[in-house]
């Protein structure tokens, strides 16, 4: 905890930063993220990606989608990221 607040002489509840807040997510299994992997694909495969346009480096779209799909994942789910090189835990 980062700080606390004094209610009374004894009581004191503590003031929880952001990295700290109880999180409701669910945790990441191998079928929901099969599930997401999905979901994620087709909902970027029906509009087209203007920062992309003229990129010719495929490494740098992989990447690039790579860091997407991970902002997906955890705006729903609790999981240890990795990456290509490694690994979505």
């Amino acid at each position: 905890m980062s700080g606390s607040f004094l209610l009374d002489t004894n009581i004191v509840i503590p003031i929880l930063e952001k990295e700290e807040e109880i999180n409701l997510k669910t945790k990441l299994s191998l079928e929901l993220l099969r599930e997401a992997a999905g979901s994620f694909a087709k909902k970027e495969s029906v509009h087209d990606e203007s920062s992309l346009f003229g990129i010719t480096d495929g490494k740098a779209v992989g990447t690039y989608f790579e860091h997407k799909f991970q902002r997906y994942l955890h705006g729903k789910y609790t999981y240890i990221e990795g990456s290509s090189a490694i690994c979505i835990c």
